[in-house]
This record gives C-alpha cells, structure tokens and sequence, in this order.
C-alpha cells in the first residue's frame, strides 16, 4: 500500500496510528516513529520513502503491539497471518520526483491518498490522484483530522463534495463510497481492483474514531492480481 496526499494532510502521523495503535497529541507526536531522518523530525515533512509493515492475525487483530510494547518486524510476521506492506510517499511538490518513484517502482496494490479535512482537495492531491490514475493503481481517499472540523460541519461537507466532484469528472469517472458500515467495507474490498468505485474514509489520529474501519478494510483487501505478461 502506497500512502500519498499533499503536505501536511497527516500521511506519516496516520501510518503510525495505524502500526503503534498510540494516539497522535495534536501536534505530529506519532509521526516521530516513523521518519527516516533527522531534517524530517525537525521539518515535520517526508522527504524520502518510507517503509513500515502491519501484520494481522485470522481473526483481523492487529499484531503490531502488545500492550504499550511496539513489536520487531520479525515477531509481527512471525505472529501474522496477513502482512501489509506501506510505503509512505513526500507530499511536498519539491519531492515529487521521489513520489513518482515511489508510486511506479513499488506497484503497489493500493494507494491511499489523504485529504485534510480542513484543506479539502490540493495541487498535490489531483496531481497523485491523476497519477494513480495513469499507472493504473486502485486508490481511496482517506480524509485525516476531522475533529478539527467537528464544530465547523459545513468544512467537512465541503471537502466530501469536492473529492465527490473530482471523482466524477471527465479523466477520472469513479463512484465515491462513503464508508459507514461494515458492509460498505465488504462491498469496497470486493471491488476496488474493478478500478469503479473510491472508498472514502473519515479518521481522526488523535481521537482514533475511523481508525477500525481502516483496519478492517486493510485487513480485508485482496492482492491485486498483476499481468505480468503486458508489463
């Protein structure tokens, strides 16, 4: 799984939500185990491409952590029956190029892009959707920090519609799903290598609320069957 989006929209912070299971504090606390450099802890943005692993067991129970302890890569495999693999992507228009990297050297089953609730849809956001478009990659939208908008409703529903817009237009022309259930989860991860429809999730990484249903829909998502013979 890829993770794009533009800058600031929380990419790094919910990729160590989702392998630490510990809260971000507001202020980018999470994002911390997850940068490869020093300038990045300081600048607070990805500039390289990240690795991270999330292991599940049959049961779809993260394997990542027990109790407050993180695990070493070799036990979370080696307790998993399903390992997910993510590559956490700069966001920032300067490391573009090591983006395009990222998205067309790894082949990724999935991209997933996040969209700031309070920003909506940025330059960089069309710019990784059209190329998760052009190389042929299924991708959802992940729309991250929504309990800063929970007394300004009218801004999340703004930002919904315009991903709605942009789902429908003319180079890209998918039907946008709005995850409220489980049963929305299913129907998504049955088709979302048909490259028809966009998964659309509202998490928050300080109040965990959307963070289960993330997890579900990754636990449940099939491997993307590639031919390789028109590569």
């Amino acid at each position: 799984i890829a993770i794009a989006g533009n800058v600031d929209a929380g990419k790094s912070t919910l990729l160590s939500v989702l392998t630490t299971g510990k809260q971000d504090n507001g202020r980018g606390s999470a994002r911390l185990s997850v940068f490869n450099f020093p300038h990045e802890v300081v600048s607070g943005r990805t500039s390289s491409i990240g690795h991270q692993i999330l292991g599940y067991n049959n049961q779809g129970k993260v394997m990542n952590y027990s109790g407050n302890r993180v695990l070493h890569w070799p036990e979370i495999v080696r307790n998993s029956s399903k390992v997910v693999s993510f590559y956490d992507l700069a966001g920032h228009e300067k490391y573009l190029k090591t983006t395009i990297f990222g998205l067309s050297s790894s082949r990724p089953d999935m991209c997933m892009i996040m969209v700031g609730a309070n920003r909506g849809i940025m330059r960089m956001t069309r710019e990784h959707i059209f190329l998760c478009k052009t190389l042929d990659i299924p991708f959802c939208i992940v729309i991250t920090k929504i309990d800063m908008v929970k007394e300004c409703s009218n801004v999340l529903e703004e930002t919904l519609q315009s991903i709605t817009n942009l789902m429908k237009k003319p180079g890209i022309r998918r039907i946008p799903i709005k995850i409220h259930s489980e049963d929305d989860i299913v129907r998504c991860a049955m088709h979302i290598h048909s490259k028809t429809i966009v998964p659309i999730f509202s998490v928050s990484n300080t109040t965990l609320e959307g963070i289960p249903y993330l997890h579900k829909f990754l636990n449940m998502l099939p491997k993307r069957q590639i031919d390789h013979e028109n590569i």
